[in-house]
């Protein structure tokens, strides 16, 4: 089913809350949130304030490209830019994440004191060191303030 949405039939590795396909032309990230949750924290706002947040603090590309209706109940279908890199260390994560005023609480756990904001689930599995060198988040969590 979710191969004749994306027209993809190679599924790349996701996680627990999206099928993940590769576009060779667009050499973008496909995502399908896995019904009946929209991502990690379940509601349909949450995930689009993620996808809005994750884009305006580490100046990512991701879009939404659409609305799917699956047999389990509908998916959110979004795109972002494909990273080949490796797995970023714990060292490298804290340094960035630093970098943008965040002090680390926990594992995969920070907190901007100033603004507010809470980053979960920055693990090496979600955040990739680049082609560049450079550190990019690909699946963090991003709790804004006003969620807290």
């Amino acid at each position: 089913m979710l191969e004749e949405i994306t027209g993809y039939s190679s599924e790349l590795e996701g996680g627990n809350e999206h099928n993940v396909y590769y576009d060779p032309e667009t050499d973008r990230v496909i995502k399908i949130t896995m019904p009946p949750n929209f991502g990690a924290r379940g509601a349909a706002l949450t995930y689009l304030q993620n996808v809005e947040s994750s884009n305006e603090l580490f100046e990512d590309d991701i879009r939404l490209v659409g609305v799917a209706q699956l047999e389990e109940g509908l998916a959110f279908v979004i795109s972002q830019p494909f990273i080949p890199g490796i797995e970023a260390t714990i060292e490298q994560i804290d340094e960035y994440m630093r970098g943008l005023g965040f002090e680390r609480k926990g594992k995969g756990f920070y907190i901007n004191v100033e603004t507010g904001f809470k980053i979960i689930d920055a693990d090496p599995r979600n955040v990739l060191i680049g082609e560049d060198y450079s550190v990019v988040p690909i699946d963090v969590q991003v709790i804004r303030p006003s969620e807290c």
